[in-house]
């Protein structure tokens, strides 16, 4: 019997190159779209391994992984994160959300993903699923994946991603704040820079700190925002604790979820 490969991407082009390498190997392939689809088949028909997108409509591949991973019927199922972003913090949570491998959509050689598939299902013998048990019900699968979002996760991630950021960045002034501005973390840097201490300016909306020129005009984190991507190489004037004005050089990066919701973002500055 052909070993069956379900394939999850809202992006048919993916989907049908994907499709075209793995039944020229042999293998049977099904396909979904979303999240909802991707967990339905999954029970409908227990496929030997999952090709699964991480940014979907209604749902995401990290939530799709969490549940499929979290129930005892489906977690021997191997998962292999598929994304178009070749970054580590999405490889981090994927791989947190219980994938097996992460691959990005630039990584497309045929005998390379035939090859991983041949690795991972090698000595494999998924259980079945069986028909009373199935979970079709949308509402029933959205409220299964509440219950698994993993807040733990995704706190020890973002620590994580700020440690990392502080010590890559030591000669940079580095400030991280939330969906709402607020100011989250400030290193020693830009306690240099600003002259304010950490202890300051902690919850406190950004430009009410920094009092930048462009924060009414030009605010580079609604800029991030409107564009779902990294500002870099702003030049700005800012004030000193002491009042003093200073040009910096700033970059903002967007930080996001294991939902890929954006919650806050990284701004990097460095006076010149």
């Amino acid at each position: 019997m052909r070993e069956k490969i379900l394939v999850v991407d809202d992006s048919q082009t993916v989907v049908e190159v994907m499709k075209s390498i793995l039944e020229e190997s042999g293998f049977e392939v099904i396909t979904a779209s979303d999240g909802i689809e991707a967990i339905t088949k999954v029970y409908k028909e227990s496929p030997s391994l999952i090709f699964l997108d991480i940014m979907m409509p209604r749902i995401s591949g990290y939530q799709v992984c969490r549940l499929i991973k979290a129930d005892e019927q489906t977690q021997q199922i191997p998962i292999i994160m598929l994304t178009s972003k070749d970054d580590p913090q999405y490889k981090l949570w994927g791989l947190h959300s219980g994938a097996d491998r992460y691959i990005t959509k630039t990584e497309f050689d045929p005998q390379a993903i035939i090859d991983l598939v041949e690795e991972i299902t090698k000595d494999r013998s998924p259980k079945r699923v069986e028909k009373a048990e199935l979970h079709q019900d949308p509402i029933e699968i959205l409220s299964s994946i509440g219950n698994l979002l993993d807040r733990e996760l995704y706190r020890s991630t973002m620590e994580r991603i700020k440690l990392e950021s502080i010590i890559n960045n030591v000669t940079e002034g580095l400030i991280t704040i939330d969906d709402q501005k607020k100011i989250t973390n400030f290193n020693q840097k830009a306690e240099e820079i600003t002259g304010y201490k950490r202890e300051e300016v902690g919850g406190k909306v950004c430009k009410s700190i920094l009092k930048g020129n462009l924060c009414e005009e030009r605010c580079i984190f609604e800029e991030a925002l409107s564009k779902e991507r990294e500002v870099t190489n702003i030049e700005m004037r800012i004030k000193t604790q002491q009042g003093t004005e200073i040009t910096v050089l700033s970059s903002l990066g967007l930080l996001r979820d294991t939902e890929g919701k954006i919650v806050g973002g990284v701004e990097v500055f460095r006076k010149i």
